[in-house]
């Protein structure tokens, strides 16, 4: 069973205890710090699903050139392109690297 359905009834009932106990001031600036901690977390979950989207971008890119390194690997060695080929595959790391290190 989730406790989600009871979270409002929850923050109301310790709004309401907090008022009573030390004034419906405080019961107020309690409000307004918890409204403001959602929002910075709907904030900063907004920035990181971005930033795992391009990471995983970046993977996917990165995949793809390892795919294709392995199944066409005749043809790259035939024409010594192992090196292009290396570091194409270095350079889509080290952008997904940085991405990974601003998450």
């Amino acid at each position: 069973m989730s406790i989600l359905p009871a979270s409002p009834f929850i923050v109301i009932v310790c709004l309401v205890l907090i008022g009573i106990s030390s004034g419906w001031v405080y019961s107020l600036i309690t409000l307004l710090v918890w409204v403001i901690c959602i929002a910075i977390q709907l904030c900063i979950n907004t920035y990181q699903r971005k930033m795992k989207a391009a990471e995983a971008k970046l993977s996917d890119t990165r995949m793809k050139l390892v795919n294709d390194l392995v199944s066409g690997i005749r043809t790259i060695k035939s024409y010594a392109w192992e090196n292009h080929c290396l570091s194409q595959i270095k350079k889509t790391r080290a952008a997904q690297y940085k991405e990974l290190l601003k998450f």
